[in-house]
C-alpha cells in the first residue's frame, strides 16, 4: 500500500477498492483486474485509488494478505482444539469442510493463490504464508504427540499444506462445493496424518 488510511473515510475507500477488486477477480478472472476497472467498479476516481495503492500489484498483495490472514485465523481456531480432541479424524473432516466453505465465501482466493505463485513480486509473500503454516501445523502435531519425530511432523505438515489448497480450489468452483472431492481430500489427509497418529 502506498499509505495506510488514518480516517474512517479512508479505511472505507481502501475496503471498497479491495471488495471491488475481489469481485472483479471472482467474476472475470485475474486478467480483468486493472486500476481503471477497479476504480470504476468502486465508484471512485483513479486518483483516489492511487492515494492508497501503487497499482494493480499493490491491490493484489493487499487482497492476498487479507484472505490469507483470514484463512490463517480459521486454521488457528481449528488447531486450538487439535491436541485435546479424542477423534482427530473427525477434526480433520470438520476443518477441511470449513476450509472448503471459506473458499466459496472468498471466490477470488483461488485466482489470488495462482497469482502468488506466478507473479514474482508475490512469490515471497506466498512462501512466508506457507512456511508459517507448516511451522504452526507441525507444532500442533507435536503438541498432540510430543514423542513424534519433529522432522516427520514437518514433512507431513508440508505435504498436507501443499496438497490441500489446489484440491479444495478444484472442489469449490462456481460458488458451490463438490462435497465428493472434499470427502476424498479428507480421506487422503486422514491417511497421511495416520502415519503420525496411528
Amino acid at each position: 500500500m502506498r499509505r495506510a488510511p488514518v480516517q474512517a473515510r479512508g479505511r472505507q475507500t481502501v475496503q471498497l477498492v479491495l471488495d471491488s477488486a475481489a469481485a472483479l477477480i471472482a467474476e472475470e478472472g485475474l486478467g480483468a483486474l486493472n486500476t481503471n476497472a477497479v476504480a470504476a467498479r468502486a465508484g471512485i476516481s483513479v486518483a483516489a485509488l492511487y492515494r492508497y495503492f501503487n497499482g494493480r500489484l499493490s491491490i493484489l498483495a493487499q487482497l492476498a494478505i487479507g484472505i490469507e490472514t483470514e484463512r490463517d485465523d480459521l486454521i488457528a481456531t481449528g488447531l486450538a482444539s487439535f491436541s485435546e480432541t479424542p477423534d482427530w479424524r473427525t477434526w480433520v473432516d470438520e476443518l477441511v469442510h470449513r476450509l472448503a466453505d471459506f473458499r466459496v465465501e472468498h471466490a477470488a482466493g483461488a485466482e489470488l493463490r495462482t497469482a502468488m505463485t506466478v507473479i514474482p513480486e508475490l512469490r515471497e509473500l506466498q512462501r512466508e504464508y506457507d512456511d508459517r503454516r507448516v511451522q504452526v501445523l507441525s507444532e500442533a502435531f507435536l503438541r498432540r504427540s510430543p514423542n513424534l519425530d519433529p522432522d516427520a511432523a514437518r514433512t507431513v505438515a508440508t505435504v498436507a499444506l501443499v496438497t490441500n489448497p489446489p484440491v479444495l480450489d478444484r472442489a469449490c468452483r462456481d460458488g458451490s462445493v463438490d462435497r465428493s472431492i472434499v470427502a476424498a481430500q479428507v480421506t487422503m489427509l486422514t491417511a497421511l496424518l495416520g502415519t503420525l497418529f496411528d
